[in-house]
């Protein structure tokens, strides 16, 4: 069998769709027929199947994606001790959830923490067509999942975003605390101003006629939870420099934001040095937000 199927309606439903806002671009043609998406978007061959895959069919649910389909994620458990938070793990582009399992099994041990993984529309075995407003829709069922069906607490779960995973982290975690919920913590492995300006900063000018998507700057400048921001100053895919402009609207703003540079590039890092341990001296920072873990 290849995972759970996890309904999920009503009340769930209505709430998913106060935070995402409407939009009067969902599921529409434009949108999903998109040059420029299918270009932001790049998809790899899938590196699973629902018949082959690195996870135990008990770790991986379905999510109603509330729009016609489900869609699948990977909860990697702590197996050394009871984890002592969520993390909502959001990734990068050109990969999907087969991509990262093992790397995240480690980081689920190092961190004492469960590990969600959430696919994207069109990434993995999941259906659909990935654009800005779909992978929202994705990564705040996940979160809903965590919190209504799991039973966690908004506080114990952490939001993590790598590369593109930073925009719908940035813009969840900024929707909740509109909506009262407040999560634990957020950090943001490689995260990008905005889609226009990674654009700007590989193609030039040109990227100007580029609709912009996820610009961080804006939910940054009010998000109250503490925020970790990890970038390589020899980053050839999203520049230093845009970590250095969302570190500063934090400290414009008067709020925490932990910043750690690095010597690596976009993929090639220390994984001891500028990842694990990183994260987990920032997670010991957040222990006096854990609640109740499911």
């Amino acid at each position: 069998m290849w995972g759970n199927f996890c309904a999920g309606r009503g009340k769930k439903s209505n709430k998913l769709d106060k935070i995402l806002g409407e939009d009067p671009f969902e599921s529409s043609w434009a949108e999903q027929v998109s040059l420029i998406n299918k270009a932001i978007f790049q998809a790899p061959a899938p590196s699973y199947s629902k018949s082959v895959h690195p996870w135990s069919p008990a770790d991986c649910v379905y999510l109603d994606s509330m729009s016609g389909y489900h869609f699948p994620a990977v909860m990697v458990r702590c197996k050394r001790a009871p984890a002592t938070r969520a993390i909502l793990h959001c990734h990068a582009n050109a990969c999907d959830v087969g991509h990262i399992y093992e790397l995240c099994q480690r980081d689920a041990e190092c961190w004492q923490a469960n590990v969600l993984l959430v696919e994207y529309p069109g990434y993995g075995t999941s259906p659909g067509v990935s654009y800005e407003r779909s992978v929202d829709r994705h990564v705040m069922c996940a979160y809903e999942y965590l919190v209504s069906d799991l039973g966690y607490k908004p506080e114990s779960v952490v939001l993590f975003g790598r590369s593109l995973g930073s925009g719908p982290v940035c813009r969840l975690a900024s929707r909740l605390q509109d909506e009262g919920e407040r999560v634990g913590g957020v950090v943001l492995h490689s995260p990008f101003i905005s889609v226009r300006e990674v654009g700007i900063s590989l193609l030039g000018q040109m990227a100007n006629i580029i609709s912009d998507r996820w610009d961080n700057r804006a939910p940054l400048s009010a998000l109250r939870s503490k925020v970790l921001i990890i970038h390589g100053a020899s980053d050839e895919v999203v520049p230093f420099r845009h970590a250095e402009v969302l570190r500063d609207v934090r400290k414009a703003n008067g709020l925490p934001c932990v910043f750690h540079p690095t010597q690596g590039t976009h993929n090639y890092f220390s994984y001891y040095r500028d990842y694990l341990q990183p994260v987990e001296n920032f997670l010991a920072t957040l222990d006096g937000n854990r609640g109740p873990v499911a």
